[in-house]
């Protein structure tokens, strides 16, 4: 009996976007906000180039994508991409979403790390959190983009939203889907605490991005 209430209650289709018209809709404004460099990105056009941990990880992540509604639907619809800077993880994701939107009419909401931050700060001055947590845990996929500071350290209030966000989500069996600079998955607990990750990951795809970056330092 729970696991029939469990399957129609988190049957993604069930509030899935019909129209293609709305997809292509749906699709664009997440390209605006994303930014025109990201427009193309498809797993196609994802430079492998014969490397066998990048196919490796194009693979499973392919994988990922036309088993989509399965695994939302199973609670394992979670997709972390850790690696250093520069190796296409953001490349990878946005391939996901938008297969996510197009493909499937699945409803996903992309945010930038940092701005997500500011959002958190300015929650706690205005009294605002319960409404960001709230605003943040009802997207069927919400994705982050990076959510560790340049500084390499969250401060304890920016942990404590996060948490709470990941947390609902989690009990919501919502898909949460991050990119994230770090070269370890220690690092990545370390980072965003171990309550945090170990519900990240639970049931989750997760993808270590290790190859050499694309974009070379100045001078390279």
């Amino acid at each position: 009996m729970v696991n029939d209430f469990q399957s129609r209650r988190h049957n993604p289709y069930t509030h899935r976007v019909e129209d293609p018209r709305e997809r292509f809709a749906m699709l664009t404004r997440l390209i605006e906000e994303r930014g025109v460099r990201y427009a193309h990105c498809d797993l196609d056009n994802f430079a492998v180039d014969g490397d066998e941990e990048r196919g490796n990880v194009v693979a499973r992540l392919t994988d990922f994508i036309d088993n989509m509604p399965e695994r939302l639907t199973t609670a394992k619809g979670g997709l972390i991409l850790l690696g250093p800077w520069g190796t296409g993880k953001d490349h990878l994701i946005m391939s996901a979403m938008k297969a996510a939107i197009l493909r499937y009419g699945f409803r996903v909401r992309w945010v930038d790390g940092l701005e997500m931050l500011a959002d958190v700060k300015a929650a706690i001055e205005t009294h605002s959190t319960t409404t960001l947590v709230d605003q943040l845990s009802q997207s069927q996929i919400l994705v982050i983009s990076d959510p560790v500071p340049p500084r390499d350290e969250l401060k304890p209030y920016e942990l404590s939203i996060i948490r709470r966000i990941v947390e609902k989500r989690y009990s919501a069996m919502r898909a949460t889907w991050i990119t994230t600079n770090v070269q370890t998955a220690d690092d990545a607990a370390r980072l965003l605490s171990g309550p945090v990750l170990s519900r990240l990951v639970h049931g989750a795809l997760e993808l270590f991005c290790g190859w050499e970056s694309h974009r070379r330092p100045f001078g390279h």
